[in-house]
């Protein structure tokens, strides 16, 4: 049995053909190869076996050594060019915190600040590293996404909902990364409208993200927000008329992804660094009217006729809700039973609000700021967990 075997770090290849005798040659002088294909420090054998057979005969392998040769030299230059590749190392700053009593030493706390040159010269730096470390990748991460692409089939159109006199939805146009935004009055066969193009938004930024459109009550304004720095937090809102086409003046930077628009089709209500504001259109935003503290986020209940206020800090409470019809209102703050009384959930339907807590259904009042008012809908059973919800029209 012919045996040929060459170690390069931590690949092995072996080809086996009919049993000779055994030598051992150096591959740093076989037919005038040299190092620019081997590296004598790393690859330091290459042993051809050949035992001989009872007529005599000897076979040389060349075809297979020549590969050897070459697979060996690929190798040995790609674990080269690794080491020559010296990942970025980021400085330790060491930031004392103190929360709840106790106090740590974060030495990345400086990485925090996404505007310090500092920090932005040390991600380009892990981002070139990466780059570099997979380069050899290229044409593999290449094939695999056009395979994919070839396999899923790209739905052309999303499930329609109803809002008004409108049917509503998204599509994917071929080859095309961001959905495009639709909607046709009455029925599908009427003429389509196209509200938002992602596509054309996202063009020349290398970072893009849409945060959740609001349509206003009249269905003629669009609310959108733009995120093109990668934060995902914060995003820049803008208003479509959606009558003529044009953008209106009034742009509000950072803020949350969910906004609510009031009934009076003039105001909408957003947050901004846990903060809830209300902007009427027309204004400029710094004349933005300030409501309450520690809000993370709001969304307009399905009937359309209130906003609802949640933190999610400790104690994750619902902190209140207002009439989304009396946009100069003020808020209903909710007063908890207990600390860390948890809503999940909550929506409205006729006189009540439903919402979930420690797995149980359970409703109070519209009107009532007190949840000690809260009755259960769906007596809890051991063994069954009521998770989610929803509320209709008369159900």
């Amino acid at each position: 049995m012919l045996t040929l075997q060459f170690a390069c770090d931590r690949f092995i290849l072996k080809y086996q053909r009919i049993e000779i005798g055994e030598i051992t040659l150096d591959p740093c002088r076989i037919n005038g190869y040299n190092s620019c294909f081997l590296d004598e420090e790393r690859l330091k054998r290459i042993r051809l076996s050949i035992l001989y057979t009872k007529s005599g005969y000897k076979i040389f392998l060349i075809i297979p050594l020549i590969s050897a040769f070459f697979f060996t030299g690929s190798c040995s230059r790609r674990q080269e060019s690794l080491e020559r590749t010296i990942p970025p190392i980021a400085k330790k700053v060491p930031k004392e915190l103190t929360l709840h009593g106790h106090t740590r030493i974060d030495d990345y706390y400086w990485l925090k600040d996404r505007d310090n040159p500092e920090v932005i010269a040390y991600l380009e730096a892990e981002n070139d590293y990466a780059k570099k470390a997979m380069a050899h990748t290229e044409h593999l991460q290449a094939k695999l996404i056009e395979e994919f692409q070839n396999l899923v089939e790209q739905p052309n159109q999303h499930v329609t909902y109803r809002k008004g006199d409108y049917l509503y939805y998204e599509r994917f146009d071929k080859d095309e990364q961001y959905p495009v935004y639709c909607r046709k009055k009455v029925t599908m066969e009427a003429e389509e409208e196209l509200l938002l193009d992602a596509n054309q938004l996202a063009e020349g930024h290398d970072v893009f993200a849409l945060a959740d459109f609001q349509v206003s009550p009249g269905q003629d304004i669009l609310a959108y927000g733009v995120d093109t720095t990668g934060d995902r937090d914060f995003f820049t809102f803008y208003f479509k008329d959606l009558k003529t086409g044009e953008l209106l003046s009034d742009v509000i930077p950072d803020v949350h992804r969910l906004t609510a628009w009031a009934n009076d089709n003039k105001t909408i209500y957003y947050v901004r660094n846990n903060r809830m504001y209300s902007h009427f259109l027309g204004t400029d935003s710094s004349e933005d009217r300030f409501f309450l503290e520690d809000v993370s986020f709001l969304y307009k209940t399905k009937s359309d006729k209130y906003v609802l206020i949640f933190s999610d800090r400790y104690p994750f409470d619902w902190k209140g809700y207002l009439d989304a019809g009396d946009p100069t209102g003020q808020i209903n703050e909710i007063v908890l039973p207990k600390l860390g009384f948890q809503c999940v959930w909550l929506e409205h339907s006729g006189d009540k609000f439903y919402f979930l807590h420690d797995n149980r259904l359970m409703e109070i009042p519209v009107g009532s700021v007190k949840l000690e008012d809260e009755s259960e809908v769906i007596f809890s059973q051991k063994d069954v967990n009521i998770e989610h919800f929803e509320v209709f029209k008369d159900h």
